[in-house]
């Protein structure tokens, strides 16, 4: 090799690993003009730079940063669900911003998929045909946030440790589960969106807005089924 034969034995090796870094750099910088990098570490410690988004993963920062908001297209779905749901409009976005990163695209090593980060059976249980469908992801996403505020009293800790890890998980722990990945995805939100109880309310069709009561499955004496969402029982 040329390096070998000009260069003093000690120093061809450094300057080679030099040049590498360079022209890895720059490859880098010239495919971010059509595509968003990330860099993550692996559970080995190793580096990786992809444009695959590692969804919902705390430990997975965007090439130099990640979008801190989404583009006005999506700003105004989120505001829109968000709200029909009761719930703030930033507190969504933080979600989605940890979750995503605002990428419809994103998917997770354990199947989760788009900005929300729906998992198959949460997508089929809110009546999701395309959970890529970024409409049928935040309508799905935002209601299943409103579900778990209302089941954990407004706690948003819990509600938040319940999206990631599941509300199974918070019940047998008591709170948030002793999972570094759910503690970490927790603390990150909530440094977004510092808040610890969130007041859970629905709008009727004048635009008012009521504490939220989830649909109840209850059997009548008779044995009719009946799906109401009036308290009592």
């Amino acid at each position: 090799m040329i390096f070998r034969t000009l260069m003093p034995r000690p120093l061809w090796k450094p300057f080679l690993m030099w040049i590498s870094f360079f022209i890895l750099f720059f490859l880098c910088l010239s495919h971010s003009l059509e595509a968003r990098l990330y860099t993550y570490v692996d559970e080995n410690g190793v580096l990786h730079i992809t444009d695959f988004w590692q969804g919902g993963s705390p430990e997975a920062p965007s090439f130099f940063s990640r979008p801190s908001s989404p583009p006005p297209h999506l700003r105004e779905l989120i505001h829109r669900e968000s709200k029909a749901k009761g719930l703030d409009p930033k507190l969504v976005e933080s979600l989605i911003r940890v979750e995503s990163g605002f990428d419809p695209q994103a998917v997770s090593s354990k199947g989760a998929v788009g900005l929300m980060q729906l998992m198959p059976e949460t997508a089929r249980i809110y009546g999701v045909d395309n959970p890529w469908d970024v409409v049928q992801n935040v309508k799905a996403g935002t209601a299943y946030l409103r579900d778990l505020l209302y089941h954990f009293g407004g706690d948003l800790e819990k509600a938040l440790a319940a999206y990631n890890a599941g509300p199974g998980a918070v019940k047998r722990h008591g709170g948030v589960p002793p999972y570094p990945e759910t503690q970490r995805y927790v603390r990150r939100i909530l440094s977004l969106y510092p808040a610890k109880k969130v007041k859970v309310t629905t709008v009727d069709d004048r635009g008012n807005r009521r504490p939220y009561r989830p649909i109840r499955r209850v059997r009548l004496p008779d044995g009719t089924v009946l799906y109401t969402n009036l308290p009592g029982s």
